[in-house]
């Protein structure tokens, strides 16, 4: 897979790293304001907070791990990117469906 090809299979990792870069900058707006909602409002529960703060470390490592392996098995640039921004992206989307309710 030489020239074309892997120039078009390239574009195709960036473009979904970038969308999956997009959807996790979005679902991570949402969970902050509306964890600053329950801030002011008084209404967020000790465990809520608790997360805040444990989640980030081990998303962070898990994006590192992915990145780390998709670079050892010879993924180009895009797909390591997408492999970093994976666990983030779950994790963000993850939070904003529960804090809808």
């Amino acid at each position: 897979m030489f020239g074309l090809q892997m120039l078009a299979q390239s574009v195709r990792n960036w473009e979904n790293a970038l969308t999956e870069y997009g959807e996790a900058m979005m679902a991570a707006n949402e969970v902050i304001w509306r964890r600053s909602l329950a801030m002011v409002t008084g209404t967020l529960p000790p465990s809520e907070a608790v997360l805040m703060v444990l989640e980030k470390p081990a998303a962070f490592a898990l994006a590192a791990q992915n990145a780390g392996e998709a670079a050892t098995h010879g993924g180009d640039f895009g797909t390591i990117a997408s492999a970093a921004i994976a666990p983030l992206h779950i994790k963000a989307d993850t939070n904003a469906r529960r804090l809808r309710g």
